[in-house]
């Protein structure tokens, strides 16, 4: 578990690990624990109740965003309320990027496929050895029309690699502010960093990574 893409972020996945370090000492709240560059939680350190993942802002320290991972075996069943369904079918899978840079978004819960007040919440599942999240970018500061505020936790899980755990590698630039948040519109809208603001205009030139999709949302 980690922070929010505050200033920059990246990962490149190449693989079982819940890819974080930094071990808590109990009870230290994320946002606390080695200044506010350490936000993270190892796998297992923030399971509570029946939730394998239990991160909330009191929790947590900041102001807006939560999540919890529920595991379930099979014929398992949990009660949530309130809670609203959707359908499998209704999930709208976007292939973003290009390249090396090319990963599958399943939309569960972004803005333009499941109505709310705030949240976002969507699955990445990226190949091996791609970035899941480049170039580079921002989204802490409300700008109408160009960046909303928006804090961000990332869950990850990888698979085993060449008989081994996988692994993957998350930078996070420092920032005074940190996918929920306080502005009016609830969008998605990045500031790539300046540094690597000509990646994104290559795109059109290059393939999406033909490992995609692994998979396609079923029928109704």
């Amino acid at each position: 578990m980690t922070e929010s893409e505050a200033r920059a972020f990246d990962v490149v996945a190449t693989g079982r690990t819940a890819g974080v370090s930094y071990p808590l000492p109990p009870g230290v709240p994320l946002a606390r624990a080695k200044g506010s560059g350490a936000l993270h939680r190892p796998a297992g350190t923030a399971r509570r109740g029946p939730y394998a993942v239990d991160v909330s802002p009191e929790n947590a320290g900041w102001g807006f965003s939560a999540l919890r991972v529920l595991e379930l075996a099979p014929g398992g069943s949990h009660t949530f309320a309130p809670a609203r369904y959707g359908t499998a079918a209704s999930v709208p899978v976007e292939l973003r990027g290009r390249g090396g840079c090319s990963p599958q978004v399943n939309g569960f819960g972004a803005a333009d496929g499941f109505g709310c007040d705030r949240l976002f919440a969507v699955e990445v599942l990226t190949p091996g050895g791609n970035w899941s999240s480049f170039p580079p970018h921002k989204h802490d500061e409300y700008r109408p029309g160009a960046e909303p505020a928006l804090e961000e936790i990332y869950h990850f899980e990888f698979t085993d690699h060449e008989g081994g755990p996988g692994l993957g590698y998350q930078r996070v630039s420092p920032s005074g502010r940190v996918m929920a948040g306080p502005d009016p519109e609830r969008v998605r809208r990045i500031s790539d960093h300046p540094d690597h603001a000509r990646i994104r205009p290559t795109w059109p030139e290059q393939p999406v990574d033909p490992c995609l999709p692994p998979y396609t949302t079923p029928s109704e």
